[in-house]
């Protein structure tokens, strides 16, 4: 059982890094106003975290996932609108 969550853990936090490493290219491109690919990144990191959803809800906390969920969004619509916010 504790190798079974010491793997579990390793997991969420290989999860983790890579969304903060998708995030980090999403913003630094917002920042070079180069809108069309922060949106390509916005939607790979999307598709990313919802293929990861059912292994991160494991650990009961569905308010993160649901904040990551409302953050993917409002990012998506400052791309859209083009703004860096």
């Amino acid at each position: 059982m504790v190798g079974g969550c010491t793997l579990y853990m390793m997991e969420v936090e290989d999860i983790s890094d890579e969304l903060k490493n998708m995030n980090n290219n999403v913003i630094e491109h917002i920042k070079s106003e180069e809108y069309n690919r922060a949106e390509t990144e916005l939607i790979r990191m999307s598709k990313y975290f919802e293929g990861k959803t059912v292994l991160l809800a494991a650990t009961g906390n569905h308010e993160e996932i649901d904040q990551i969920q409302i953050y993917i969004s409002q990012i998506g619509e400052y791309i859209k609108e083009k703004q860096k916010g």
